[in-house]
């Protein structure tokens, strides 16, 4: 039989460890409608028009009460030029590549989710149509991200971030522009329209009308940029075009996810054939009915409107009754989070 003063002792230490972790447990502060510190940068590099800009988010005080963004695609409110949030040590930075067509914005719920974690985000929009026409050489993307992060690296904001931690979050063509960065190489260009096992080829007709064009030494050369330590990859495309042996080379922490039920891409042979042929590669198929466009922020009717007043864009809104997409992105951001801690030091 127990001595009661054993049980005593025993419910006192239980009590001190209790209020010692509640001691180091710390209470964020909750604040009605997310608010993130933004700048837009003017953009310049050598091969491109030198009226573009790129964006940075960044936290910022609680206090800040920011307002609405000009983009329909953001899910939080702007802080423009409000100072960042002071840490214990300085900041990992996420470089964002958007799909095809699209503009880092469309990633706004994980723009958000990284941020009030602690991270820097910044993206750009790529000229995936120069003049109106369609092009092929997306080869570019690769450009602007080493651009990016160079000429990031000269802004006041880039005081409060770790330089030597820089990963790189990419949905669809941003996912492939992620693997090129990771030092993926496409040089299968003998043909870039796909066989039905990769992807619908009636969607591919315009690439290969604009093959003529095409840079094949460019879209060839190894884009790796060493400065990029994780690449977070979300339905990757263009698989095809990838050589095995340099996506064999790869070393850098890769973390490949898609919709199982992908209807723009065949995800076991894009998505899946990069997490093969990648070492060590984690790899995580979303299960059930979700397509390609899961990965894009959710709209309201209103903002529909603003952002695609044609509507023709309305398939990226279309989700199965049996899909909710700011759950799936919920958890995505979870995952996105934990990988980019793992590699990097955790955010303050």
């Amino acid at each position: 039989m127990k001595h009661p003063f054993f049980s005593l002792f025993s419910v006192f230490l239980l009590s001190l460890l209790s209020a010692r972790q509640l001691m180091a447990f710390e209470l964020e502060v909750i604040t009605p409608y997310p608010v993130l510190g933004y700048q837009e940068l003017p953009f310049n590099t050598g091969t491109r028009p030198n009226n573009r800009t790129y964006s940075i988010w960044y936290p910022v005080s609680p206090k800040e009460n920011g307002k609405p963004s000009a983009s329909p695609w953001d899910v939080f409110h702007v802080a423009a030029g409000a100072p960042i949030v002071t840490s214990k040590e300085k900041r990992a930075m996420i470089v964002l590549s958007h799909g095809y067509t699209g503009n880092a914005h469309n990633l706004s719920w994980l723009i958000r989710g990284l941020v009030y974690q602690g991270f820097i985000v910044i993206g750009i929009q790529h000229l995936d149509l120069i003049d109106g026409k369609v092009h092929i050489n997306h080869w570019k993307r690769a450009e602007d991200i080493a651009s990016m992060i160079t000429q990031f690296s000269r802004s006041t904001i880039a005081d409060s971030a770790n330089l030597d931690q820089i990963g790189i979050a990419g949905f669809s063509l941003g996912g492939t522009t992620g693997i090129w960065i990771a030092g993926g190489r496409s040089t299968k260009l003998t043909t870039l329209i796909p066989g039905p096992d990769y992807a619908p080829p009636k969607d591919y007709v315009k690439a290969e009308e604009a093959l003529p064009t095409l840079n094949k030494y460019m879209m060839a050369k190894d884009w790796r940029d060493n400065r990029v330590k994780a690449a977070f990859i979300m339905a990757p495309a263009w698989a095809w075009l990838f050589d095995e042996e340099s996506l064999q080379a790869i070393t850098i922490p890769t973390y490949i996810i898609a919709f199982e039920g992908d209807k723009v891409l065949v995800t076991k042979n894009n998505a899946g054939y990069f997490a093969k042929m990648i070492p060590k590669a984690f790899y995580q198929e979303i299960l059930g009915k979700g397509d390609h466009y899961i990965f894009v922020s959710l709209l309201d009717n209103d903002q529909r409107k603003k952002a695609d007043p044609s509507n023709e864009l309305a398939y990226l809104f279309k989700d199965d009754t049996s899909v909710d997409r700011r759950w799936i992105q919920m958890q995505v951001i979870e995952k996105a989070v934990r990988f980019f801690r793992s590699v990097f030091k955790p955010q303050s």
